[in-house]
């Protein structure tokens, strides 16, 4: 899926859904919202290099993954969403390179969020959830600050949920939470 990852590099304003801030509302309520919502359903359109990538068999020996990131980018310097587009970029080209020669079927699913409004990364999630539930296989719920190094995780499909970034540069190495996951999650 090189060539996915390539195209999927660069803002592409004909992939983009119509921004919907969600803000206090439940899963459910999403799924109901989304569904119910002009212009989103059929499945938005996507380039025509990425719909038959989409489109052909998946090989069993192979299962199909969506990396699903949360996305904001945000001017304020006390924002953790600061600078996040040039994240996005060294993600998207990092993972594009790391996925393809662990050999993942894979495809990169940005969720951005409307600004002015508190980011919801749940949500966020749930929503690429909702995008990616018919073509895929499993997916890895991933932060767009955190990168693998680490050839050995393959990002091959688990058999129970993996937390995948249990100790980052950004705390010596060392788990940042005792009780609770984060970062990425296949």
């Amino acid at each position: 899926n090189k060539s996915a990852g390539k195209t999927l590099l660069s803002f592409r304003p004909e992939i983009s859904l119509k921004r919907i801030p969600f803000t206090g509302v439940s899963a459910l309520e999403i799924m109901e919202l989304l569904d119910n919502i002009i212009d989103l359903r059929p499945v938005p359109q996507v380039p025509e290099e990425v719909a038959k990538l989409r489109s052909r068999p998946q090989d069993p020996q192979n299962p199909r993954l969506a990396v699903v990131v949360p996305f904001r980018d945000s001017g304020d310097s006390s924002s953790q969403g600061l600078n996040r587009t040039a994240n996005l970029e060294e993600f998207a080209s990092h993972m594009t390179t790391f996925l393809t020669k662990a050999g993942r079927d894979y495809e990169i699913i940005v969720v951005e969020q409307e600004p002015g409004v508190i980011f919801n990364k749940a949500a966020l999630f749930n929503i690429g959830y909702y995008l990616i539930r018919n073509d895929f296989t499993y997916m890895a719920l991933h932060d767009v600050d955190q990168l693998p190094i680490d050839q050995r995780n393959t990002y091959a499909i688990p058999e129970l949920p993996l937390h995948l970034c249990s100790a980052s540069s950004q705390y010596n190495w060392q788990p940042a939470y005792n009780a609770m996951v984060g970062g990425a999650l296949l």
